[in-house]
């Protein structure tokens, strides 16, 4: 009933999305995403209902809000922002993780087309119409960037992943616009096609493994 409420509710600007947040019992949230703001709507019920604003000048592209290892991640104008709950039920903070690349995500904004996570690798990854992807791997002190390209063949055009029934590895899936729907981190190659190229990175004990 909280999506039905939402969508009742008038927010000012186009919904984009919807993602449930940390809470309790007696009082769940919301993330409430629009194009250029964002909300949290807590409450269990009509009578207590609140739909309170998080940021009014930040909010997510459709199919870019996901959650990696307990924090939301959402894709807007300033990049890939991280959404995580305070101490104090009830209260969330965000904070922009892109920054190193952000004109790679500014130049691609209006090319997004969706997003899946990885869980067991702690990746979130973002692909886009033109071919190419960007693939985030969140780490405890650290996050990488790693910009993918795929065969003109073979773009994404949706994707989805999931972890095993039962307990086990995620399996993710994509739609190209070939008409396939292919599954990845599966064998050596892109359908058949050779990999042509690739990069081993030089091992250095500098503690500086990003210059």
């Amino acid at each position: 009933m909280l999506y039905s409420l939402a969508c009742l509710i008038g927010c000012g600007d186009t919904v984009t999305g919807f993602m449930r947040q940390p809470g309790n019992e007696t009082s769940p949230a919301l993330g409430v995403y629009c194009r250029n703001r964002s909300y949290v709507l807590y409450g269990n019920s009509p009578t207590t209902w609140q739909l309170i604003n998080f940021n009014d000048t930040a909010g997510a592209l459709p199919y870019s809000m996901q959650k990696v290892g307990g924090h939301a991640f959402v894709y807007d104008d300033r990049g890939i922002s991280d959404i995580q709950s305070t101490l104090n039920f009830g209260n969330f903070l965000q904070a922009t993780i892109s920054q190193r690349v952000k004109s790679v995500l500014d130049s691609k904004r209006n090319s997004f087309v969706d997003s899946h996570i990885l869980r067991d690798k702690q990746q979130l990854r973002l692909f886009f119409n033109d071919g190419t992807a960007i693939y985030t791997t969140l780490g405890p002190n650290v996050n990488s960037f790693m910009p993918v390209l795929f065969p003109e063949t073979d773009i994404v055009t949706c994707s989805v992943s999931q972890e095993t029934y039962g307990g086990g590895n995620d399996v993710a899936f994509v739609g190209m616009t070939n008409g396939y729907v292919m599954q990845m981190e599966r064998g050596t190659s892109f359908d058949g096609q050779i990999i042509t190229s690739n990069l081993s990175l030089v091992f250095n004990n500098s503690k500086s493994y990003r210059m």
